[in-house]
Parts: structure tokens; C-alpha cells; sequence
């Protein structure tokens, strides 16, 4: 089930990464965005490329990604792009950037991938079908106690979560949300929390595509109250928080978040 759509996402995801890499090598310069957050001509020209690909292959879906605008469209066949997520880390040229795709139906995710081109990661999904590392299954850690867990958070943004990290054995930072997703899912890390619901940064196209990973290794993503994050709502924005775990100290993390 859904062998074309996860064909036409590794079509993508290849022809991402070598526009990535083009750039990543040959220097780069950005854009502020209206919100304060870096554009570069590697977002734009990856943005198009996936979505000339997706709309050959299926030309009546619909595509949203970050760099364009936000539709409203409920229900069917659609597709949430970042073309770079960790455009900072882009930048910085520390490699911890990803291109992320996700292909939802009824408006969740049921394909999914994350490639980090200078990691060498390529993380996929497919609802029912586990999770993968350059076709590896991946699982998530057994860990049962908060304080042996390994937190994942972000080295840029201000730290929103001072309240919590000294209850965890180690905190790893990592620069793309997708990836401190995935890293949950592939059993480095135990918990990602993002508790900055005064002030949301993160968009369904962070969050979506690693949320099936991760699900599909045996964890669990859900809002900071533990309710499911809505997809292909009006507003790209996830409001209401995220905490993505390894499924076993899912509720004793919420306890502590809330």
C-alpha cells in the first residue's frame, strides 16, 4: 500500500538533497521572512522542485509547504513539504538540516520521510509498516524512568523547558525539529518537549513527517495536554504545544510538562 506515493517521496528526497548540497557547497546568503526567520534560494528552488515532482505523479493532490501560502483545504489527498527544516543550521553549515515530506490522508500522516543529505540519514515511514534509517528498522529505547532519559533540544531557540531538563540524565541538542523527532524514534534519545505555546514557532511541517517515524517505531507525539496535533488545519501554526517520547514515560513526562 501506497508503493507510488512512497516512490515518488524518494524522487524527492533525492533531488532535495542534491539541490541542498549544491548549495551547502557553494555558499549561501538569506532572507528575513516576516516572522524573523531565514528564507534561502535552496529553500525556493527545493520547495519547487518537490512539488513539480509530487503534482507530475498526482497531479490533482494538493501540496502545502513553508515557502508558500497556507491553504485551508480539509480532508483528501495532501502533501506537507519543508523544504529545509533547520534553515539556520543550513547556514551555519553544521549539517543538521533536513528536507521533510509528508503525505496525509483524512489528514494524518501515512508516508513519511526526513533526509539530512550531510548527515547521510534518510528516515522513512509508511503507516503499518514501521520506521526506517537508510532502510534499517529503527525502534525506540525501553527506558521506563524520566530521570535516565535523554532529552533532545534545540541549541538556537531559548531554552523553554529549564523546568524540566534537570529531571533527565542528558540533553543532546540538535538543530531540526524533524530530526530531534527522528532521533527519539531511532532510540538516542527518550523525549522532545516543545512547551513555547505563548509564543508557537513550530508549523505542521515540522512536526508531521517525524511524528509517523516515530509512531512507527513504537513512540508517541502528541500535544503538551496529550491530545492529538491537528493537521491541515486553517493555521499552519501548532499552538498548543508538542511532546514526542519513546511511548513509556509518555504520561509520566506529561505530569511533569503540564
Amino acid at each position: 500500500m501506497y508503493e507510488k506515493e512512497f516512490e515518488v517521496m524518494g524522487e524527492c528526497a533525492r533531488v532535495a538533497s542534491r539541490i541542498a548540497k549544491e548549495h551547502y557547497d557553494k555558499g549561501l546568503s538569506a532572507k528575513i521572512k516576516q516572522d524573523g526567520s531565514p528564507v534561502t534560494k535552496a529553500d525556493m528552488e527545493i520547495q519547487a522542485a518537490v512539488k513539480r515532482i509530487i503534482l507530475d505523479n498526482f497531479p490533482q493532490d494538493i501540496v502545502k509547504a513553508e515557502e508558500a501560502e497556507w491553504t485551508a483545504e480539509k480532508g483528501g489527498r495532501v502533501w506537507l513539504v519543508d523544504p529545509l527544516d533547520g534553515t539556520i543550521d543550513f547556514i551555519e553549515k553544521n549539517g543538521e538540516f533536513a528536507t521533510c515530506i509528508a503525505f496525509l490522508e483524512n489528514d494524518m500522516p501515512v508516508v513519511s520521510m526526513v533526509v539530512a543529505p550531510v548527515l547521510n540519514k534518510t528516515y522513512h515511514a509508511i503507516k503499518e509498516e514501521g520506521a526506517f534509517l537508510n532502510d534499517k528498522r529503527i525502534k525506540v529505547s525501553q527506558v521506563e524512568d524520566v530521570q535516565a532519559s535523554r532529552l533532545v533540544g534545540s541549541r538556537h531557540m531559548k531554552d523553554r523547558t529549564k523546568g524540566v531538563r534537570s529531571r533527565f540524565l542528558s540533553i543532546i541538542t540538535q538543530g531540526s525539529t524533524a530530526l530531534r523527532i527522528c532521533i527519539v524514534a531511532e532510540g538516542k534519545a527518550e523525549a522532545y518537549i516543545y512547551n513555547n505555546t505563548s509564543n508557537p514557532k513550530l508549523h505542521e511541517w515540522d512536526v508531521c513527517a517525524g511524528q509517523l517515524i516515530l509512531e512507527e517505531a513504537g513512540g508517541k507525539l502528541t500535544d503538551v495536554s496529550g491530545d492529538a496535533i491537528p493537521y491541515n488545519k486553517k493555521n499552519s501554526l501548532v499552538t498548543s504545544g508538542v511532546v514526542a517520547t519513546n511511548g513509556i514515560i509518555h504520561e509520566k513526562l506529561l505530569e511533569i510538562v503540564r
